[in-house]
């Protein structure tokens, strides 16, 4: 198996062993979102929110979505994350699974780490029990390794012991720089384009051999890919969290429409259709007058709000629909975030179909937002 497989098979295994707990989110809403130092969490940490701060004692595993998430305190199993900022500086017991923009790794993880980001730090207090894999622009690991390194990237720095093999697969204009802490007891096989790509300070060491393959420019396969697979985990969660605040605030509005959108689709999606051609139309009309502009630039945003919301009404009416027709005519009674999870999973897979997933996109887009109007009576009358 060469370098460029093994990284894709690890990015996959990371990805779906990011995507397979998801389901557990039903639980959610109930979990606090700060977790004080004193705090202890006894079993699963599970949420999803803007912001997630753990600084006391987790035993059990952490699966957490949301913008900025840090990790202070102990961690008895694994962490599996996604989230624009992902800061891990407590004691993790388990593996750590993570996607991110920005991911920092400050303290021992007893055995693998998993990502998939934009940017890795660790630092030199950082220690892995077994092996490191994934992919980042940038990755700069000065933490200690006792297994293996597999990695893909623009500019990756090694700058402390690993304890075997480092594969490394560089873009067209990427780096490798070994730090003179490095010391790789293994062999090093780098894929690159010319050996200048490899700096090899003095004190730097690797007691294996030291073998380069011819690179391939990776930025139109396999770093467009992985952008892809981020865009749409991070639209999944994005998704998620606003539909688990819905289902949590306002879960007769949700139900409202899923009852209007089964009992009349086809006149939803014409009347979809017509709202969504006429209120851009009308707003910029209006923008173009004296005394309608304020409401011309009202309506601009409520109409992209509306669009983004009709996604999540679409995926909980088809969820709760599969789920009801799997139960063989015995009516669906259990959370409503399952059925959430469940269509907004089949949704954005089919979605990624080209042209048949634009269309299918289209008109669930237009299914909810016909029936979002036909039911704004009710929603006034919730928030009157």
């Amino acid at each position: 198996m060469n370098k460029y497989k093994k990284i894709v098979i690890s990015a996959v295994a990371c990805l779906f062993l990011i995507s397979v707990p998801l389901a557990v989110l039903a639980a959610a809403t109930s979990t606090p979102s700060v977790l004080a130092s004193d705090k202890i969490y006894d079993g699963n940490y599970i949420n999803a929110a803007e912001t997630i701060n753990l600084e006391g004692s987790i035993n059990g595993d952490v699966i957490v979505a949301g913008n900025a998430i840090t990790i202070n305190g102990p961690v008895a199993g694994d962490v599996i994350a996604v989230g624009r900022t992902v800061i891990i500086k407590g004691p993790i017991g388990g593996s750590v699974r993570v996607l991110a923009d920005f991911l920092e790794i400050d303290n021992t993880v007893e055995h693998n780490v998993w990502f998939l980001a934009k940017s890795l730090n660790m630092p030199d207090s950082a220690q892995v029990g077994w092996d490191v894999n994934g992919s980042a622009g940038t990755l700069n690991i000065k933490g200690k390794v006792n297994g293996g390194i597999t990695v893909n990237g623009n500019e990756i720095i090694i700058g402390n012991a690993v304890g075997k093999n480092v594969d490394v697969t560089l873009n067209s204009n990427g780096n490798l720089i070994l730090l003179p802490q490095a010391k790789i007891a293994g062999n090093l096989n780098y894929e690159a384009n010319t050996d200048s790509q490899l700096t090899k300070q003095n004190g730097a060491e690797v007691i294996g051999q030291t073998s380069r393959q011819v690179g391939k420019d990776l930025s139109t396969d396999w770093r467009s890919w992985a952008t892809y697979a981020f865009s749409l985990l991070v639209s999944f969660f994005s998704l998620l969290v606003v539909g688990l605040v819905l289902i949590t605030l306002v879960p007769k509005i949700v139900l409202n429409i899923k009852a209007e959108m089964m009992s009349r689709p086809w006149p939803n999606i014409l009347r979809g259709i017509g709202y969504a051609i006429v209120v851009p139309i009308l707003a910029v009309v209006l923008m173009f007058t004296i005394i309608g502009f304020p409401l011309g630039l009202i309506l601009i945003p409520l109409y992209l709000v509306a669009l983004y919301l009709t996604k999540i009404f679409a995926a909980f009416t088809v969820g709760l629909y599969l789920l009801n027709y799997s139960a063989k005519g015995k009516k669906y009674g259990g959370s409503l975030i399952w059925p959430l999870a469940l269509g907004l999973t089949l949704i954005i897979i089919l979605g990624a179909i080209p042209f048949l997933g634009m269309l299918i996109k289209l008109a669930l887009t237009f299914w909810a937002l016909g029936a979002i109007v036909a039911v704004k009576k009710e929603i006034w009358k919730e928030f009157r």
